[in-house]
């Protein structure tokens, strides 16, 4: 290290030792490492391409091996949800109609069992959607066998 020059306070600044110049001790300035500029500018293009392709091919996430997993418990629990909500939909119109019209147990338990009934109904359709969308799948995946053999 060596006294407080200005000259030596600019490079200090720049490599992030103010502080030291700061205290009166800089850092002596440094070679910068060259970089290899030869070639034609095409050729420099296709280095940066190559560098970038690597890059994203690095940056690129692996499939994840549990996602089957994780995606089929996430359609049960959408459709337990499904399920629920209608039934406690049922229940509230139901009690809400009967503190209306004073008849307690009446319009409680029909829409209840209109809930229970939309509630299968909609876990029927989401079960159907999932169907077609696994044949959907499985028909894609064949035809990418054939092409392939």
């Amino acid at each position: 290290m060596t006294p407080h020059t200005p000259g030596h306070s600019v490079r200090a600044t720049l490599a992030g030792a103010s502080w030291l110049c700061a205290l009166g001790v800089c850092l002596p300035e440094e070679p910068r490492p060259r970089i290899a500029r030869a070639g034609t500018p095409r050729q420099k293009l296709e280095r940066l391409e190559q560098r970038i392709a690597a890059a994203r091919h690095a940056a690129t996430p692996k499939p994840r091996a549990d996602k089957d997993k994780y995606a089929a418990m996430s359609l049960a629990w959408r459709m337990v949800v499904e399920l629920v909500i209608s039934v406690m939909v049922g229940a509230a119109m139901g009690w809400g109609l009967d503190s209306v019209f004073s008849t307690l147990p009446l319009f409680l338990i029909v829409f209840v069992l209109l809930g229970f009934a939309a509630g299968v109904r909609t876990v029927m359709r989401s079960a159907h959607e999932m169907q077609r969308k696994q044949l959907a799948v499985g028909e894609s995946q064949g035809a990418k066998q054939d092409e392939g053999a």
